[in-house]
């Protein structure tokens, strides 16, 4: 992985991951911190923390 960037939310993180794909990056975008280590062929992985959504 090249890049990782914490968003502070979901909709500028996915800003910043079709900025990145655009640019022929490989980006995964995760909500939340990740669980599980990212796949070898990413290049940026962005983790958006918080959401504008509430719980219903």
């Amino acid at each position: 992985m090249f890049l990782a960037w914490i968003g502070g939310e979901f909709t500028s993180s996915s800003d910043l991951g079709n900025t990145l794909t655009k640019a022929h990056m490989r980006a995964t975008q995760y909500v939340g911190v990740p669980d599980a280590s990212t796949a070898p062929d990413v290049e940026a992985g962005i983790a958006s923390i918080i959401s504008r959504s509430i719980a219903a």
